[in-house]
């Protein structure tokens, strides 16, 4: 029973964290709308890749190429550094990016005499490796040659190599965009948990002395992981203000201790260490995304529902209590005399008694689990 308890009060917490989460992720999405770091990202990467970091020469031009040119609207501005992605794209596919890049090897940037030179229909290794110097850096220059290297004479090879190239580049990138957005994440759930009056420690404590509000938040778990509300956003990043505030009028029907008019201030410094304890662990809770609190509100659930306390019914007695029964029931069949024998001569003694007869003691059963219910004994 204490077990059950446990897993109860972690599934309220689960369910008070998923909210949270979903609440930080329409925050920072409506952030990404106006910032674009996606993008800022995606084009800081391109231009580390293609070793133009002031983003004046062949990056530029691969940003001014028809193929990325056609993935966004408006101009391409060069910055050494730049906060706002605005109207940059916030992804290139592979096979655009490889194709730009041979072409800019062949034929130049588009605003060069290089682009008509080059007349015949279908690129091959051989102009790519004759015109590769057009590139000018020496390290897009090697990179060039050794997807041409590992290829044979196959252009269609070439490609695949550059284009694992940019994937592998791409996988850096994509590790500091997500320490970008946790960075984020912690901070919107740090405002959110301090704001909302959502701490961890103090909602773990009401719902271990509250088997009601357990019970209920168990209850409403079960029917969020059916809501399409949550199931539908798990992967749609489209979580828009009507959809945030649901979240949010569901959070303040959980019956928890949440909101500014809840706060408890304390009245020693030592009192504000689980205050701000829980705060942080709501913090940093929410930086694990919505996505990772459902699946673990969901396995919690599928537990809670296979494990069931097996009791026994109170018409069944026990082993142990029969055997002390049994035992009495022997030692008064021992401790009863024969009837003495009749008088008769001593020429002619009396037919010796027949032997007492032992009263007959019901036998224990030979196996100690077949006793209880019908599914315990089952081997």
């Amino acid at each position: 029973m204490f077990g059950s308890e446990i897993l109860d009060v972690a599934i309220g917490v689960a369910l008070v964290f998923l909210m949270m989460s979903f609440l930080a992720t329409a925050i920072r999405e409506a952030i990404e709308s106006v910032v674009k770091a996606r993008a800022v990202y995606l084009e800081r990467g391109i231009r580390q890749l293609l070793d133009d970091i002031d983003g004046t020469g062949i990056a530029q031009a691969f940003y001014e190429h028809p193929l990325i040119f056609s993935l966004y609207a408006g101009e391409y501005d060069p910055k050494d550094r730049r906060f706002l992605g605005r109207a940059l794209p916030s992804y290139v596919p592979a096979r655009n990016f490889a194709d730009t890049l041979i072409d800019l090897a062949i034929r130049g940037p588009v605003k060069s005499e290089y682009a008509i030179m080059q007349t015949d229909a279908v690129p091959s290794v051989a102009a790519l490796r004759a015109n590769v110097g057009r590139l000018r850096s020496p390290q897009l220059i090697r990179a060039v040659l050794t997807a041409m290297d590992h290829a044979g004479n196959d252009m269609n090879v070439v490609r695949q190599n550059i284009q694992t190239w940019f994937d592998s580049g791409m996988d850096r990138v994509s590790g500091q965009y997500k320490r970008h957005t946790h960075f984020w994440l912690f901070l919107i759930g740090l405002v959110l948990a301090a704001g909302l009056n959502v701490n961890a420690i103090v909602i773990t404590n009401h719902l271990a002395r509250n088997k009601a509000v357990r019970e209920a938040l168990v209850a409403r778990a079960s029917e969020v992981t059916r809501d399409s509300l949550y199931v539908k956003h798990l992967t749609d990043t489209a979580f828009g203000r009507k959809e945030a505030e649901r979240v949010r009028e569901q959070l303040n029907e959980l019956n928890l201790p949440i909101g500014i008019d809840k706060y408890h201030w304390p009245d020693s410094w030592k009192g504000y260490i689980p205050l701000i304890g829980g705060i942080l662990i709501t913090a940093f809770a929410v930086t694990l995304g919505a996505p990772f609190w459902f699946d673990a509100l969901n396995k919690m659930m599928v537990i809670r529902s296979t494990v069931k306390p097996h009791e026994k019914s109170p018409e069944e007695s026990s082993e142990d209590r029969q055997k002390p029964k049994d035992k009495k029931l022997s030692k008064e069949t021992e401790d009863v005399a024969p009837p003495p024998p009749p008088a008769g001569d001593a020429a002619n003694p009396p037919p010796p008694p027949p032997p007492p007869e032992r009263a007959s003691v019901p036998s224990a059963p030979t196996q100690e689990w077949a006793t209880g219910q019908a599914d315990e004994g089952i081997l």
